[in-house]
């Protein structure tokens, strides 16, 4: 009964950050033995968008490289967003380009020139047309009328012929061709004939001094050259379409699960085809990349520093000594389980201090558990 309690305590203190001590004088202990279990470091990527999974490149137990694929998600959605954002930024930044770099010869001549045209139309419709214009629309309705009757005769004619096998269908179809043409050409001098005869009513001449109006205000503004208003403006509506494109950018990227280190596949939890929230779903491990967290008192700090080496040995190599480097010092201690520590352990503070080390070559294994000797 003895050596059993004596066993399981035994086996306790070696799992759990024991500190053994070199002196029975707590104020001259210079030097003191701490247990820790070897780790290895885990990286869990995976995506923030989640979604249907399409592809899945890995395997457990396979070896990866740095930026290789491991799953890949359906992205159509993202990509047409993207695909947006990049036209936005495209238009604001031929806005700003415009801008900045004023009116062409041509854009002014062809302003001016509509601004011209609107103005003809508005004074034609304000002062009627003139007799001259109402005889030329005279003269061309009756060409017209007279090429459209004639035209219908040629037609009614083919079309007889037609039925009666006596011509191709593709002269009949020709004629029709003619027939239609004639007939649209006719109603259209027949509608000018009748609005010179009748004059413009008050809402088209409304109408038409508003175009003209309008047309003379973008001239004017074509001819002046943007304001610095409206470039600060475009410019502004450029980075916001750029940050718009940056935000489409990094969905997009996370519909590729990438790894992040050169290592080995230790899981995969999801299969092609299916629909996972976001979140990590593969584990990563490099077992070259090893760490190891270790538990000291207050008053053990004073001894070591961030960046400091501390030698240890396993229990599979104890006539071996190895090193690790001290990666992190806790700011605020802890206390040890009640249960597992001495009555003078159990009001102490400890702080957890974390080494980084490598596996020496494969001589070092996630799971050991070794003994590190701090001085």
């Amino acid at each position: 009964m003895k050596y059993k309690i004596f066993s399981n305590n035994f086996f306790v203190i070696l799992l759990i950050s024991s500190i053994v001590f070199c002196s029975c004088n707590k104020e001259e202990r210079t030097s003191f033995l701490v247990s820790g279990q070897i780790e290895c470091k885990v990286h869990t990527p995976g995506s923030t968008v989640g979604g249907r999974i399409i592809d899945v490149f890995v395997k457990e137990g396979d070896l990866v490289k740095k930026d290789t694929t491991l799953i890949q998600f359906d992205c159509a959605q993202q990509e047409a967003m993207y695909q947006s954002a990049l036209a936005g930024v495209k238009r604001a930044e031929s806005l700003v380009e415009k801008l900045k770099k004023g009116a062409t010869e041509e854009e002014l001549r062809q302003a001016e020139n509509a601004m011209k045209t609107a103005e003809a139309q508005y004074r034609l419709l304000l002062t009627g047309a003139r007799e001259e214009d109402k005889q030329s629309a005279k003269a061309t309705l009756e060409s017209a009328k007279s090429a459209f009757e004639i035209a219908k005769q040629d037609y009614e004619r083919a079309e007889r012929l037609f039925n009666e096998g006596a011509i191709s269908k593709k002269e009949w179809e020709q004629t029709k061709i003619l027939f239609e043409k004639a007939k649209a050409e006719y109603r259209v001098a027949e509608e000018r004939h009748k609005q010179l005869q009748k004059g413009a009513r008050d809402e088209e001449i409304e109408a038409a001094k508003a175009n003209w109006e309008r047309s003379v205000a973008m001239f004017d503004e074509i001819k002046r050259g943007p304001r610095v208003e409206d470039i600060r403006s475009a410019e502004s509506a450029l980075e916001s379409a750029r940050a718009e494109l940056s935000r489409a950018e990094t969905v997009l990227k996370e519909c590729t699960v990438k790894s992040p280190i050169d290592g080995i596949v230790e899981s995969v939890s999801v299969r092609k085809g299916d629909i996972v929230p976001p979140g990590p779903c593969i584990r990563i491990v490099n077992p070259d990349d090893l760490e190891m967290v270790i538990y000291v008192p207050a008053y053990i700090l004073g001894h070591i520093s961030i960046g400091q080496t501390l030698n240890f040995y396993t229990d599979a190599h104890k006539n071996e000594t190895f090193s690790g480097k001290i990666i992190y010092i806790a700011s605020e201690g802890e206390f040890t389980p009640r249960n597992l520590q001495t009555q003078e352990e159990r009001i102490q503070q400890v702080f957890a201090v974390k080494l980084s080390l490598n596996s020496h070559g494969g001589k070092l294994r996630a799971g050991m558990t070794a003994t590190v000797k701090v001085r």
